[in-house]
C-alpha cells in the first residue's frame, strides 16, 4: 500500500486478523513497506498477525496437506522472450 494513511485505516477497518503484508515486489523494494508496518506501532500479537500470522493461517490446509505448487522442470528452464 503505497499509502502509510491507508494502511492504518485499512487495519482500524478491518483489524489486523484481515490484513497481510506485501512488498509489492520485485517493483518496490519491501524495506519500506516493512517500515510502514513497524510504524503503525501496533501490539506485536496483530503485527504477527500482519507480517507473517495471517498469510500461514490462510494457507495452513494446503500445507497441512502437502500440496505443493512448484514448475515444472520445462517451464523453470524456459526463457521468456
Amino acid at each position: 500500500m503505497r499509502y502509510y494513511d491507508l494502511l492504518e485505516e485499512a487495519i482500524a477497518r478491518a483489524g489486523a486478523r484481515k490484513v497481510l503484508y506485501g512488498s509489492d515486489g520485485p517493483y518496490l523494494h519491501p524495506a519500506p513497506e516493512l517500515a510502514k508496518i513497524l510504524a503503525l506501532g501496533l501490539a506485536p500479537e496483530d503485527r504477527d498477525l500482519v507480517l507473517a500470522g495471517n498469510v500461514l493461517r490462510l494457507t495452513g490446509p494446503a500445507r497441512k496437506a502437502g500440496r505443493h505448487v512448484t514448475p515444472s522442470i520445462s517451464r523453470r528452464n524456459t526463457a521468456w522472450v
